[in-house]
Parts: C-alpha cells; structure tokens; sequence
C-alpha cells in the first residue's frame, strides 16, 4: 500500500518535471535535457509495466497523478527570463479558472450517479429471504427423502447459489 502511495507521488513529480520541461526547453543545455528525458521515459515506462502486470496496482491513479503533477507544474514553474512575471499571473489564473471549470463539470456529470444503498438493501433483503426459504424447503425434502442428492445439487446451483 506505502509502495502503491510514493509511487503515485513519483508520477506526480515526474509530471511536475514533464512540464517544467515541455515549457522551458530552450533553456536547458539539450544535452541535459536528453539525460533527465530518458531517465524519466525508462521511469514512466517501468512503472507502467509492472503497474500492467500486477492486478493490486491501480494505474489510474498513477496516471492521474503524472497529469495533476503536470498541470501542478505548470501553474508552481517559476519562469526562466525576467519578463515572465506578468505573463505567469496571466497563465496561473486561466489554470485556475480552467481547473475550477474541470471539478464544476466533474461535479455536474456525475452528480447523479449515485447508489441507492436503500433500494440496494431491500432487493438483498428479499433475495435472502427467498434463498433461505428455498434452501431450507429443500433441506427439509433431502432430509425425509422426497427429492435425490442430484436434485439437491441442482437446486443449490439453480436457486440457491445463482441468485
């Protein structure tokens, strides 16, 4: 689970990297800008294996964490040259604004996909109360002999066990 955790958190930091430096390029001498790209690519591509191969590991919110880290990136990156400083105010409210937008429409679109636990207890309720009526009807009959051990099985598998 602590494993599961940080390595969220890494896609989360490497999402923040990923934006830093998908924005601020052509300041960064390109050979270190292959060195830390290829280091994160082997990182991403790792992760993503063994996440696909291990059915305990929930790779969306791996994912999820590399795209709020990119979009965390993009709105905490402390810009490069110094005439950014109007041009990040600009750019921090539209992020803000848009990420507002995106949890209102979250809200919206799933606002009535609920459960009705209430409906979901009362049809549970019914089906045991017919399961143990049926099971104990049964039980009763293999007990005084009116209905085959075969008869049985297939009562359990028909009525009791597929409901």
């Amino acid at each position: 689970m602590l494993v599961q955790v940080l390595r969220v958190r890494f896609f989360g930091v490497y999402g923040c990297l990923l934006a830093f430096l998908a924005s601020d390029r052509i300041f960064i001498p390109r050979p270190l800008l292959n060195v830390i790209g290829n280091n994160a690519t082997f990182f991403f591509i790792m992760n993503v294996i063994f996440g696909l191969g291990n059915k305990n590991v929930d790779m969306a919110a791996h994912l999820g964490g590399l795209v709020a880290g990119f979009i965390s990136g993009l709105v905490l990156r402390t810009p490069l040259d110094a005439n950014a400083s109007e041009i990040r105010k600009r750019r921090n409210m539209m992020v803000g604004i848009g990420g507002a937008l995106a949890v209102i429409i979250a809200v919206m679109l799933t606002a009535n996909r609920y459960v009705d636990i209430q409906a979901v207890l009362r049809n549970f309720g019914e089906k045991e109360e017919i399961v143990i009526e049926t099971f104990t009807k049964t039980l009763r009959e293999i007990q005084e002999g009116t209905i085959s051990e075969d008869a049985f099985a297939v009562i359990m598998k028909e009525d009791i066990i597929a409901t």
